[in-house]
């Protein structure tokens, strides 16, 4: 059993020199079973971002992002008890572990994290040193740092406490606060990625015997990680070790090295699963025949920004849009702006002028070249487009091969300008048509010239609630291998949306206070003032008023409107009539 536990002695038989020192065969059978406070876990979460089970990193989320997670471990055989390189029974055969916890990305170069651990010890064989039973093991809090990135390598530092709240003398919590602190370091290059985390963490010295001490140790990790399918599915393998400054890296109960790998599925940006298993390779307390690990990541939607909301009220509240003829918004999406070469339209990258080739070839002529630096800097300047398929079209001249792989080829050159251009390739794809999907049927040259075309559907954005995920700048070119550089997207879609929300509400400001402006200037008929009105003057002209002409335009009457016209005069005297209504109130009140 446990083989490999058999070339040097381990802790536990140290700690059999031990029991056996105290005199624990002169015990009775029925004593107390107890453990001691140690802890004996080897691959502790972090849940950072990109980390991989008991590995740090000095990455971040380039937003402020939460995360929780939840690890769960079996393992076979942490503690065993030996004499003299004889294997005399497990003191704790199966442990079953798990720990919640969450961590805070608070800017891409500081973030924290707290841990809360507990796990379940069954099958002891020692009945001396049982602890068998469910415990709360030890509380961590971290907090880690980026510290300068350059490229696909970046650096960093960690800083750890933890707290001795869990059970004591069962082997899962301490008796003193334990402090720790170390390097991290991550190099990413292409779908590979190599992880490196070091830390020292001092505890409280705990002589078991005279050849064995629990105390200060050092832990160096490392782990490579390859997506077969990018951002989806990768692969990884870890190497955990531990060494106490006491026999350091020397065999024995002090030192322990383990072997993981596994598989990452991350079905969606905010959700990482990890499944994995390893054994032990060494010596040492906490290294195990067999170990099973499974653990999930998971980063809550964050709730809409107060703003937003504010302004959707605003938007929904407001009146209906003004009236805008179909022949009006055809012309306004018609119009390009000066230097503009392309644009988003709905689900679409449109471009102002045609991607031009050399005849029956696929190479790009100079002049359009232009077009796709465009769209490759429209691109990055819109970080929540996803992905991004070039679509190649061919017209119906040659033969359905021919136009096929005619169309591919040019889509593909249209693709390799676009990285080229530093557009990362996990954005983008392509693929050919033909000429199957024409936009206009006809033989004309026209209508021919116009199916001969690239198109750049958008079959994938993020919404407002999306993290939006990493790239890293540097890449291999996939057609050559050849090392290049790409541009991280940036997130304007919001700036924009705030900016038009102030501009409107500007435009709004504006025309309010011009209302209030007009309002102080009769418009259509001015109403006299209280005073200048006769009331028994108003009575006889109601009682004397004959019906209405129907002809008389009620606005081209500017004077009194209780003022009485005793002759009416003809459509075609209308002004005069006018005139002489604005001071019949005068002369009405000198009579």
């Amino acid at each position: 059993m446990n083989n490999h536990r058999k070339s040097a002695p381990s802790l536990l038989s140290r700690l059999s020199l031990f029991g056996w020192a105290l005199g624990l065969t002169a015990l009775p059978s029925t004593a107390i079973a107890q453990g001691y406070s140690t802890d004996i876990e080897l691959v502790r979460p972090v849940y950072s971002h990109k980390g991989l089970p008991g590995i740090d990193t000095p990455l971040f989320a380039a937003q402020p992002t939460m995360r929780v997670g939840l690890m769960m471990q079996y393992e076979r055989d942490p503690v065993i008890l030996y004499q003299y390189g004889e294997e005399l029974g497990s003191v704790v055969t199966h442990r079953n572990a798990m720990a919640l916890g969450v961590s805070y990305d608070f800017t891409p170069a500081v973030g924290a994290r707290i841990i809360l651990p507990m796990a379940l010890h069954s099958g002891s064989e020692i009945p001396e040193l049982e602890a068998d039973g469910l415990g709360l093991e030890d509380m961590s809090i971290g907090a880690r740092f980026r510290a300068f990135q350059v490229g696909g390598l970046s650096l960093g530092a960690r800083a750890d406490f933890t707290a001795p709240i869990g059970s004591k003398n069962s082997f899962h919590g301490e008796d003193g606060l334990r402090t720790g602190a170390g390097l991290l370091a991550s190099f990413e290059a292409g779908p590979v990625t190599v992880l490196f985390d070091t830390n020292v963490m001092t505890r409280t010295k705990l002589e078991l015997a005279e050849d064995w001490s629990n105390g200060t140790q050092l832990a160096v990790n490392t782990g490579v990680r390859y997506w077969i399918l990018p951002d989806r599915v990768a692969v990884w393998v870890s190497e955990i070790s531990r060494g106490q400054f006491t026999n350091f890296y020397k065999g024995g109960a002090e030192n322990t090295v383990e072997m993981l790998g596994g598989v990452q599925y991350q079905p969606v940006n905010y959700m990482t699963f990890h499944l994995g298993g390893g054994a032990g390779l060494a010596d040492g307390t906490g290294g195990t025949a067999q170990r099973i690990t499974m653990s999930a990541k998971f980063v809550p939607i964050p709730p809409p920004r107060p703003d937003f909301v504010v302004e959707a009220e605003e938007e929904i509240s407001s009146g209906p849009p003004p009236d805008v003829s179909i022949e009006e918004i055809l012309t306004i999406e018609k119009k390009w702006k000066d230097g503009e070469l392309a644009r988003v339209e709905e689900e679409a990258i449109v471009i102002r002028d045609p991607i031009q080739f050399e005849f029956n070839t696929a190479n790009i002529l100079p002049e359009s070249l232009p077009t796709l630096q465009f769209v490759a800097k429209l691109m990055n300047e819109n970080a929540r487009i996803g992905h991004v398929v070039v679509e190649g079209h061919a017209s119906e001249e040659g033969t359905f091969i021919y136009n096929y792989d005619l169309s591919i080829r040019r889509a593909r050159s249209i693709w390799e300008e676009i990285i080229t251009a530093g557009v990362h390739p996990s954005r983008l794809s392509y693929r050919g048509m033909g000429e199957v999907a024409p936009r206009k049927l006809g033989t004309e040259e026209s209508d021919l010239a116009t199916n001969r075309r690239v198109d750049f559907h958008i079959i994938h954005r993020y919404s407002e609630l999306d993290v939006l995920p990493d790239y890293p700048e540097n890449i291999q070119l996939p057609w050559s291998g050849r090392d290049a550089k790409v541009k991280t997207p940036e997130d304007i879609e919001r700036k924009m949306q705030e900016d038009e929300m102030r501009r409107r509400r500007q435009r709004d400001l504006e025309g309010l206070q011009q209302d209030e402006a007009q309002g102080s200037i009769p418009v259509v008929v001015p109403v006299p003032e209280a005073p200048e009105v006769d009331v028994e003057r108003m009575e006889e002209s109601d009682e004397d008023a004959g019906p209405e002409d129907p002809s008389e335009d009620p606005v081209e009457t500017e004077g009194d409107s209780t003022s009485k016209v005793e002759e009416p005069q003809p459509p075609a005297t209308a002004a005069p009539v006018d005139e002489s209504s604005s001071t019949e109130p005068e002369k009405t009140t000198e009579e």
